[in-house]
């Protein structure tokens, strides 16, 4: 899929329009992520790893992660100026891929109310990232990610058309944390909401779509 789409630590992350989702359903609803709390290690997934990169990181070093501190401005910075700053042999161990979700596709795909419970019953993984945690705890509560954007923004599906929301139909077969090369890595689902298609790659913890 063409799609800046990933797998960490449990959870899917796309980074589209400028901006991050997270779910840990392979197709939403997605939650808006803002800047500041994006993971490290998501952050830290190098440029060549992008399958659609926006114009601005053009230029950029393929086997380095993209210039947010550039992008994002010195507020930013402040906020995270640790972000670029790592042992690059410590790779977090890979969460396992939620493989169930694979027959949850075109009309089998479940609202947000029901897939907390089915994430519990086949699902056993705990995210580690304290940050990931947030998240997947809202997400588990609420029935919907965190939507951590600055200034507030609601959960959406990407079937509801919003501006930015990210689509994808099957979920992807690997995870991130796999190993500095494939840190950054990912391939998305091939197929869309509403159809029955096969699935796409996702998922190394934290830099690669993985995880």
């Amino acid at each position: 899929m063409n799609s800046n789409y990933f797998f960490y630590d449990g959870m899917y992350w796309v980074y589209q329009s400028d901006n991050w989702y997270a779910s840990s359903w392979y197709n939403g609803p997605w939650g808006l992520v803002a800047p500041e709390v994006v993971p490290l290690y998501v952050l830290r997934v190098p440029v060549r790893y992008y399958r659609r990169p926006p114009p601005y990181f053009h230029g950029w070093k393929a086997d380095a992660p993209p210039r947010w501190d550039d992008h994002w401005g010195n507020e930013w910075k402040q906020r995270r100026g640790d972000w670029d700053h790592w042992d690059r042999r410590s790779v977090p161990p890979r969460a396992p891929l939620p493989a169930y979700q694979r027959q949850y596709s075109g009309n089998r795909y479940p609202p947000a109310e029901q897939q907390p419970v089915l994430q519990g019953q086949k699902y056993k993984y705990q995210p580690h990232d304290p940050v990931v945690q947030q998240h997947y705890q809202t997400q588990r509560t609420h029935g919907a990610p965190e939507n951590a954007q600055r200034g507030g923004s609601n959960s959406q599906r990407p079937d509801q058309a919003q501006q930015g929301a990210p689509r994808h139909d099957q979920p992807p077969p690997q995870s991130m944390g796999q190993d500095r090369e494939s840190q950054g890595k990912g391939s998305a689902p091939q197929s869309s909401h509403g159809q029955d298609k096969g699935g796409g790659k996702g998922g190394q913890q934290g830099g690669e779509n993985k995880k």
